[in-house]
């Protein structure tokens, strides 16, 4: 019998040191926090922030159809024609390396 009443005690203990450990650390937690502080005069940071954040994804995009279309262009003048089409020479050859191997 006093075996359980001292695990009784023990754990009523445990349970009191818990709560009280509990409540200290919200205690802290709430102490610690500070509430971030508003400004009502002008427009805020975040405000300007967005703002900000539009024109440069506005210059970003620019900058990148641009960046496409100069791609584009690059590419279609310098392609250069004469390396797709066989000289006569070059199709002569052809027709007579084969010519010459059937006989």
């Amino acid at each position: 019998m006093s075996d359980k009443k001292k695990s009784a005690k023990k754990w009523q203990e445990k349970l009191d040191k818990q709560s009280g450990r509990a409540e200290e650390n919200k205690r802290k937690r709430e102490a610690a926090f500070v509430p971030p502080k508003e400004n009502t005069a002008g427009p805020s940071k975040s405000d300007k922030n967005a703002s900000d954040n539009s024109e440069i994804a506005d210059i970003a995009k620019s900058l990148k159809r641009k960046a496409k279309e100069f791609r584009k262009n690059e590419a279609q003048e310098s392609v250069i024609a004469e390396s797709y089409i066989a000289s006569n020479d070059e199709l002569r050859q052809k027709k007579k390396k084969k010519s010459t191997k059937s006989k």
